[in-house]
């Protein structure tokens, strides 16, 4: 099969958006995973330490108000004896301005010396106005419930935290306690309750796509997840008897212990990683903060699919690969055009010349290289063209002398008198054929010297002349020897450049030989001259030789 140009180009350009499309491809994809791996990097670990930060903030403004309410003096006072009408009136009126500070607008005083527990709110500060506050119960060593409190005086830490679960009305409530002193001993606990149920339902159950956000205690039981059913239930204070556990959501003891691992150096203080685990069958990529207060990880899942999808780097795949597309339909179009159709003008005015139509009109005003490549065939076919005309008039013209004629040595000097200045011949020898007895006998010749003498008769097959006449072909010599033949004049004389000896040959017969020599070498078209001429010359040798054998048997009618 055979293809041009134009298919050729369109083979590769096809070949290229391929092999150019399918290294972008694997680029695009190897890309796709390193943005995918980074961005989610930067996502996961932004969102669980925002969201540690935001739950951190929350606690820390009402721990520093429930600290300033421990030190408070008229508090102190009154928690020493809460019987004392002088010091309920200043008390209450401190836990006014207390009371509106704290985020649930809620407060706890519990008295050591009573053992009273007083709840406070706005609607205890506004009765207190009226009659003395009145305790909500009171604390025994030998509740369980009240353990608490009771644990609290003994701890040597100034505060502690302690959380809570309602189940009936499915609130998780972080307790602050925060011992109050007189001096070194304390005289009862105060503090508030945090409702952390809006921090927990905000991490997990996030808006953001591909986001897994839950809450484990140290013993990794589920405390706050987007799907109810994974939390542990009851289990804010005794999770380690939990049986919703994180590590039932990973697919091996390998995962669990990687992640437990992490856990521990987060907990302690230690910089966190991020894990690539499988979470309920789907890889995620992990992150894990520690919240003290809590005593719970923060722990957020990312799907990296999520951050930076397939369908973003596809969509961007296609722009490419359309792009490309569209570059080769150009490149096709522009090359076609610049190109292809210029060289198949070409090809076809080659064609032409070559069956002899010089008329050609190839376009000239491009000024590329393909112009120039149509200027010059164009100025070639017009030089053809002149020099196919000059033949024609110079063989018509020297036809016309030639066949005036009647003899071989007229014959001779008429040729060389029109060809040599043609042909810038220098030197020439004109031979014609004795069939009977197969010599060559010299009949003229041109600028010949008294050194370049030659014999009135060769042998077939005797020099170059003889060589020519046996093998009836074109002998070109090139450089032809110092001592062998030279073109001379007056002022000197010098070899041929080139020597060349053709043969005369009409109807497969051999007539002569005619040798030439010049100090250039002979062109195309001269060549053709040359053909053209000697045609002629074996026709005029023809009548010459029929008139001469006309006239011998008229001479001998005659005797």
């Amino acid at each position: 099969m055979h293809f041009g140009l134009r298919e050729k180009m369109m083979l590769y350009l096809v070949g290229g958006v391929i092999l150019i499309g399918g290294v972008t491809l694997t680029m695009v994809r190897s890309m796709q995973e390193h943005i995918q791996l980074e961005l989610t990097r930067y996502s996961v670990e932004r969102y669980v330490m925002l969201h540690r930060e935001k739950t951190l903030g929350g606690i820390q403004g009402d721990l520093m108000l429930a600290l300033k309410l421990a030190d408070s003096e008229a508090v102190r006072r009154w928690v020493r004896d809460p019987a004392n009408g002088a010091a309920t009136g200043p008390a209450m009126r401190e836990l006014g301005s207390f009371l509106s500070l704290f985020t649930s607008h809620e407060m706890f005083v519990a008295s050591k010396p009573t053992g009273q527990f007083f709840f406070v709110d706005t609607q205890a500060i506004r009765d207190s106005r009226q009659s003395p506050i009145k305790p909500t119960q009171i604390l025994g060593a030998d509740n369980q419930d009240d353990a608490w409190f009771f644990k609290t005086l003994e701890d040597t830490a100034p505060y502690n935290f302690n959380v809570d679960h309602n189940n009936k009305l499915n609130v998780t409530k972080l307790w602050i306690n925060v011992v109050m002193k007189e001096g070194q001993e304390p005289v009862g606990v105060v503090g508030t309750g945090i409702d952390i149920t809006k921090f927990i339902e905000s991490f997990v159950k996030s808006r953001e796509e591909g986001v897994t956000g839950m809450f484990v205690n140290e013993a990794g039981a589920i405390q706050g997840h987007a799907d109810p059913s994974l939390i542990a239930q009851n289990a804010p204070i005794n999770s380690e008897q939990a049986t919703s556990t994180i590590w039932k959501l990973l697919a091996n003891e390998q995962e669990a212990e990687r992640l437990k691992s992490l856990m521990t150096r987060v907990k302690g203080g230690g910089q966190g990683e991020l894990l690539q685990l499988t979470l309920s069958g789907v890889p995620r990529v992990v992150a894990v903060a520690y919240i003290p207060p809590l005593k719970w990880f923060t722990v957020a899942a990312f799907d990296r699919t999520s951050v930076v999808g397939s369908r973003d780097f596809l969509t961007v795949l296609a722009v490419m690969l359309m792009a490309m597309v569209v570059s080769s339909l150009m490149v096709y179009v522009v090359g076609n055009r610049l190109v292809v159709e210029p060289l198949r003008m070409l090809v076809d005015g080659t064609r032409r010349v070559a069956e002899g139509a010089f008329d050609l009109h190839l376009p000239e005003e491009r000024k590329d290289e393909i112009g120039e490549v149509m200027v010059a065939f164009s100025r070639m076919a017009r030089q053809i063209s002149e020099s196919r005309r000059l033949v024609q008039t110079n063989v018509a013209t020297i036809t016309a002398a030639l066949q005036r004629a009647t003899g071989y040595w007229e014959l001779s000097r008429i040729f060389f008198t029109h060809v040599a200045p043609l042909l810038d011949v220098g030197v020439g020898g004109f031979y014609r054929v004795d069939p009977l007895r197969r010599v060559l006998v010299a009949c003229g010749g041109h600028a010949r010297s008294g050194s370049d003498a030659v014999p009135d008769e060769i042998p077939f097959g005797s020099g170059l002349v003889g060589q020519c006449a046996s093998e009836q072909r074109m002998i070109r010599i090139e450089n032809p020897p110092e001592g062998y033949l030279k073109i001379g004049s007056v002022l000197g004389a010098s070899p041929p450049r080139v020597l060349m000896l053709v043969p005369i040959m009409h109807a497969g017969t051999l007539l002569g030989v005619i040798e030439i020599g010049s100090f250039r070498e002979f062109r195309d078209e001269e060549i053709t001259l040359l053909e053209g001429i000697l045609t002629v010359v074996a026709m005029c040798m023809e009548i010459i030789e029929r008139n001469e054998r006309m006239g011998c048997i008229a001479l001998e009618a005659t005797r």
